[in-house]
């Protein structure tokens, strides 16, 4: 699996950013767990419309200026904030995906979240990586051709919390006197 990079991230602010999304979405529609059909701008337009109260996105762009090869959507339906990635296929293999769900989870999501993946898609099976391998997800079920995962609440809690203090368990950043 490849390391994971570090990412320009910028919200989803513009008409503009919506249709990249799509481009990206549909550049690999056949591995998404649902609506595995290419989306044309008007029903791209249509879901933002009604949706956009309920997201949050992101566009992601590595820093050797590939521009915009990925999209982080974190969604809140039913009381389940649920995490899609999208890579552009060039892009693909470059730890990419990896770093834009460690974005949503660990900076964006509340502590909880779930993601529902295709069992043929290898890539972001790899990236949901079981607590056991390393990672902050729990599998949960297996249905037909998709697995469903959540992330381990006690993890991602310990991960944020690593991110954010030093050593001393002070505000990383913050220094003090010595």
């Amino acid at each position: 699996m490849a390391s994971k990079i570090d990412l320009d991230v910028r919200t989803v602010t513009s008409w503009a950013d919506v249709e990249m999304m799509r481009r990206i979405r549909n550049s690999g529609a056949e591995r998404y767990s649902t609506h595995r059909e290419h989306i044309t701008h008007a029903d791209q337009v249509q879901w933002w419309t009604r949706e956009a109260g309920g997201l949050q996105a992101y566009l992601f762009s590595p820093s050797d200026t590939m521009g915009d090869v990925a999209f982080g959507l974190l969604r809140y339906h039913d009381g389940v904030y649920w995490t899609t990635v999208g890579v552009l296929p060039e892009a693909g293999g470059r730890g990419i995906g990896s770093s834009a769900l460690d974005y949503l989870v660990m900076s964006v999501a509340p502590v909880m979240c779930r993601a529902i993946v295709l069992l043929s898609n290898v890539a972001s099976i790899k990236i949901h990586r079981l607590v056991a391998d390393g990672g902050y997800w729990v599998h949960i079920a297996d249905h037909v051709d998709r697995a469903m995962f959540r992330t381990a609440l006690s993890v991602v809690a310990q991960q944020r919390r690593s991110r954010w203090l030093d050593a001393a368990g002070r505000p990383s950043g913050m220094g003090g006197a010595e």
